[in-house]
């Protein structure tokens, strides 16, 4: 039996920016949502360190991960399967291997999805103006799509595509590292997300998230804890 279409929801839960060098950075304690997604987007500096967290009640999976700034930053997704009982939860992103000189933590909680699965997720960097991310896939208009973009400026002073809701856009100096997050709900359908902003050394990634009851009937459900990314 098919669950019944519900529009997806994306809600702010809390952003870090911390300057201390350390291997582990610890983010907003929230209440979340029943059932919801938990999504972070990470960029720590002067650090590649692989990135792991802990926080909550289930195994947090990291999706994406993109070096820049001459491997010397690191961008990344992570999400969390949500809860039919959530407790408080404090979001924690570990560097342990290599420990960074500052961090920018944005988390989301996204709701209405079909529990973990995300059709599609992506990562890329550069040094030109205007950062992108291209998917495989066009984005479906029901799902939700989080962009994030880590850069070496203070204020990254970017700009996401018309219609998005911006939930960071800030840094920190010495040494000088930033991240800019943006996200829409629905109605999005490209394979294309381009950023306004001058040039810099950045990475990218992105993800896009199902609407609960918009998966495919033949989803094929191989992979850890029912999690797939789905490109149809």
């Amino acid at each position: 039996v098919r669950e019944a279409v519900m529009t997806i929801g994306v809600g702010s839960k809390g952003m870090l920016f911390a300057t201390t060098n350390a291997g582990s950075y610890g983010g907003v304690a929230y209440l979340p949502s029943t059932n919801a997604m938990a999504v972070c987007v990470v960029a720590v500096g002067g650090s590649d360190s692989v990135g792991s967290m802990s926080g909550g009640q289930n195994t947090w999976l990291r999706l994406s991960r993109s070096t820049y700034n001459g491997a010397g930053d690191t961008i990344y997704v992570f999400v969390q399967q949500g809860s039919p009982t959530p407790t408080s939860m404090q979001p924690q992103f570990f560097c342990s291997d290599n420990a960074g000189t500052g961090c920018c933590i944005m988390q989301f909680e996204v709701t209405s999805q079909e529990g973990m699965y995300f059709r599609q997720c992506v990562a890329s960097f550069g040094t030109t103006a205007n950062p992108t991310v291209t998917f495989p896939f066009a984005t479906n208009s029901a799902n939700a799509v989080i962009v994030g973009i880590g850069i070496d400026r203070t204020n990254p002073a970017m700009t996401p595509p018309a219609s998005w809701t911006e939930t960071c856009d800030s840094g920190y100096a010495t040494p000088t590292a930033g991240m800019a997050v943006a996200f829409r709900a629905q109605a999005v359908n490209t394979t294309t997300i381009t950023y306004s902003g001058a040039v810099g050394n950045w990475g990218a990634v992105g993800i896009e998230i199902w609407q609960l009851g918009s998966v495919p009937p033949n989803l094929d459900d191989a992979g850890m804890m029912g999690l797939i990314g789905v490109g149809v």
